[in-house]
């Protein structure tokens, strides 16, 4: 999980910091059995839209919880 969200945050950080929006990564590392290229589109998807409606100087912030 914790390669799928970098992978995600390194596609729109140049978005992010043309924006003023920092991103904080606090995703703890688990393994998905899931189709990693659509999970990681969603992710993408996410902080686009989380980089288009957040303030200027402001963060995003993305975490996880493990749950059985």
């Amino acid at each position: 999980m914790a390669d799928l969200i970098l992978n995600a945050i390194t596609i729109v950080t140049n978005h992010a910091k043309n924006a003023h929006i920092s991103i904080n990564n606090q995703v703890m590392d688990a393994d998905l059995l899931c189709d990693k290229l659509r999970i990681e589109q969603v992710i993408v998807n996410i902080l686009f839209n989380a980089i288009k409606f957040s303030p200027s100087g402001t963060g995003i912030e993305i975490t996880s919880q493990i749950k059985d």
